[in-house]
């Protein structure tokens, strides 16, 4: 998992959820990897599997992502790091 991307200083101003700033410094490094996974679109089920987990602890893993990042969903979440 040594491609995480960096994303200081992106977007607007201020450091809070959903505001840019260093969003992505908030993620802990397994929320780097479900959102990596989620990036390629696996299911909740596929991201369980292959970081064994349960299904309950991946929805968790992506709600925090969500909150953090200030999105509704994980379509605006692949949109933000894609545009970095």
């Amino acid at each position: 998992m040594g491609r995480r991307p960096t994303h200081r200083g992106a977007g607007s101003a201020g450091g809070g959820a959903g505001s840019g700033g260093e969003v992505g410094s908030q993620l802990t490094s397994r929320e780097w990897q479900v959102l990596e996974l989620v990036r390629h679109e696996l299911t909740t089920a596929e991201i369980a599997r292959r970081l064994v987990l349960s299904q309950a602890t991946v929805r968790s893993h992506v709600a925090a992502i969500l909150h953090k990042l200030g999105v509704p969903d994980r379509a605006p979440a692949v949109r933000l790091f894609h545009e970095r």
